[in-house]
């Protein structure tokens, strides 16, 4: 009776120390899935964190396109407004302008000496200097 009471008492002892050993390898596992949700969790943040730096980067590469278009219209409307200031001349007669020679400039006035080879009625052409 002595010896079954012991060996109960060894097989009571031997099933403690499988219900324990079970019981940390439950609380291991749920440790080890803790950590791998946390993992993933912080995996899809990074991914997350990331998209909003492109979209940042790319509303800031976006912005600064429509600044430079801005610029490069006002650069041209500048050209424009500066191109409808300049005079033109036209050649009262028909010909061939042979040669321009620069007199000087005041402010926005040129003055240009401008030699033509006019074409006469008869076909013949004759310089004229203006």
């Amino acid at each position: 009776m002595e010896t079954e009471r012991e060996q109960a008492k060894i097989q009571l002892d031997i099933a403690r120390s499988a219900l324990s050993a079970a019981k940390e390898k439950r609380l291991q596992e749920e440790y080890q899935l803790a950590l791998e949700e946390n993992r993933r969790a912080i995996t899809l943040q990074n991914q997350q964190l990331e998209v909003e730096k492109q979209r940042a980067v790319r509303a800031a590469q976006l912005q600064e396109r429509e600044y430079n278009k801005a610029v490069i219209r006002t650069r041209i409307q500048e050209i424009d407004d500066a191109l409808v200031q300049l005079a033109t001349v036209k050649a009262p007669y028909p010909g061939t302008v042979k040669r321009l020679k620069w007199q000087g400039q005041d402010d926005r006035l040129l003055t240009v000496e401008l030699t033509v080879d006019v074409d006469s009625p008869t076909g013949r052409s004759s310089p004229l200097s203006r």
